[in-house]
């Protein structure tokens, strides 16, 4: 996880699909069934053809996923 800002107050470490992959650990197609049927951070735009996802929110999915198996 390597692209982003975070020594600038306001922004946010932004994750594009190698990094998103590889927490995830899945193929992209299977990234992209995650996501349309609502289990995974939608995206956002970040040029024409790149798409971009907060650290955050990943983040975020990843201990509910932990959470899940330990609950």
């Amino acid at each position: 996880m390597s692209k982003g800002n975070t020594d600038r107050p306001g922004f946010e470490k932004i994750l594009f699909a190698g990094d998103v992959l590889s927490v995830a650990m899945c193929s992209r197609n299977a990234l992209n069934a995650m996501i349309d049927a609502g289990e995974f951070p939608k995206p956002f735009k970040y040029g024409l053809r790149r798409r971009g996802w907060l650290e955050s929110e990943i983040l975020q999915w990843q201990a509910e996923r932990i959470a899940k198996r330990e609950g």
